[in-house]
């Protein structure tokens, strides 16, 4: 969620951070970004309520489901045990 990931250079007082993760969370290729709709949000509600995820990570994890994503592709391990989406956690996958 682009209001998560601001946060950081905002505090840096990066202009060029923010600016490169705004363009980077844009709709293009294999990347789709979706708004944040009122079915979305009340499906948050049941992941929070039945998984116990905060709000950030319960809307992410909605909007996978509500867009039937294959894969929910996160660097936060904690996501692992969510239930009806496929995690995988990148630094697990990605050779250092």
């Amino acid at each position: 969620m682009l209001a998560e990931v601001l946060v950081k250079p905002l505090l840096d007082g990066s202009d060029a951070g923010q600016r490169a993760y705004q363009e980077a969370l844009r709709t293009t290729g294999g990347l789709r970004v979706e708004p944040v709709s009122r079915e979305i949000l009340v499906a948050a509600v049941r992941v929070r309520a039945t998984q116990g995820f905060r709000l950030p990570d319960a809307i992410h994890l909605a909007t996978a489901a509500h867009t039937h994503c294959g894969t929910f592709l996160t660097n936060d391990a904690s996501l692992r045990k969510a239930t009806g989406t496929r995690v995988l956690v990148l630094s697990e996958i990605v050779r250092r």
